[in-house]
C-alpha cells in the first residue's frame, strides 16, 4: 500500500459528491492533507508507512460509514 492509496480513497469519495467542482476540489485537498498528516503522526509513533496508511484508511472508513447513519 502506498500514498497513492490515500488519493484513490479520497477520489472515490469525491466522485460520489455533488456540488461545485471547486468546492469538491477544496474538500479533496483538505481531506488529503488531513490523511497525510495523520499518516506522518502514526509513522512518528512507530508505524511503518503501510501500516499507518492502512490504519488511517480503516479509521476514515469507519467514520464515514457511521456518519451515513445519522439522521438528516
Amino acid at each position: 500500500m502506498q500514498k497513492t492509496e490515500l488519493i484513490r480513497y479520497v477520489d472515490g469519495i469525491c466522485n460520489k459528491m455533488k456540488g461545485k467542482p471547486g468546492d469538491i476540489n477544496d474538500f479533496r485537498e483538505e481531506m488529503l492533507d488531513h490523511l497525510r498528516t495523520s499518516v506522518k503522526e502514526l509513522q512518528a509513533a512507530g508505524y511503518s508507512e503501510e501500516s499507518a496508511i492502512r490504519e488511517e484508511l480503516d479509521d476514515s472508513e469507519s467514520s464515514h460509514m457511521s456518519s451515513k447513519s445519522w439522521p438528516d
